[in-house]
């Protein structure tokens, strides 16, 4: 850092800018006089942080293609990590939702059985005039939704998620408006967008 605040070109270009703000600060346009001076104060300041801009690209551009090259390199090794989380996850998931529906088929069939049970009970016990007891109705666990490995833990969880297949059909609150193509429009001169509007406005320049 010390470097960059001693460096003569940085030092120069930050003394102007601060220089030329504390004029444009006090400046008050008047006349012409004064429009040109302030317009000469714009593109000097202008200038200077185009200086500025092209130092910092400068002092960092060794920097950002070191973190570009080590991006990459470890980009490379991540990958097939991914794949393998991903392909993992999915058949983890596909057995587990196979253990829940079996589970779900065996907790129905036991009720049915219990049902049955019951009702042959209380046949027995009408005939001898009893009441018969409540059969009970065995209990299912269902799948362990957490599994402790030596490196960690594994949960599986239902999540909710969407997908669009009827674009039409969306509310118009879940609708992001494409500013970009609205301003491609109406720079190719389109100037009437429903609930859009399009104005003329100043904008100064500089070159």
């Amino acid at each position: 850092m010390n470097d960059l605040v001693k460096n003569p070109d940085v030092k120069d270009a930050s003394g102007l800018v601060k220089s030329l703000r504390n004029q444009a600060e006090s400046l008050k346009i008047v006349d012409d006089q004064t429009d040109l001076r302030a317009k000469q104060i714009l593109t000097e300041v202008t200038q200077a942080k185009k200086k500025l801009e092209d130092l910092r690209k400068e002092f960092v551009r060794p920097f950002n293609e070191g973190v570009k090259n080590i991006n990459s390199f470890f980009k490379e090794r991540i990958l097939p990590a991914d794949e393998t989380i991903g392909v993992i996850k999915n058949k983890v998931g596909v057995y587990f939702r196979e253990k829940a529906i079996a589970a779900e088929k065996e907790r129905k069939r036991q009720e049915i059985l219990a049902a049955k049970r019951q009702e042959t009970a209380d046949k027995k016990a009408q005939k001898e005039g009893t009441i018969a007891s409540a059969v009970p109705v065995p209990t299912m666990p269902e799948p362990e939704k957490t599994t402790r490995t030596q490196g960690g833990s594994v949960t599986t969880r239902k999540v909710w998620k969407f997908q669009v297949n009827d674009v039409s059909r969306v509310p118009d609150e879940y609708k992001i408006v494409d500013e970009r193509k609205i301003r491609q429009a109406v720079s190719s001169g389109i100037r009437d967008i429903p609930g859009v509007v399009i104005y003329q406005d100043e904008e100064v320049a500089v070159r």
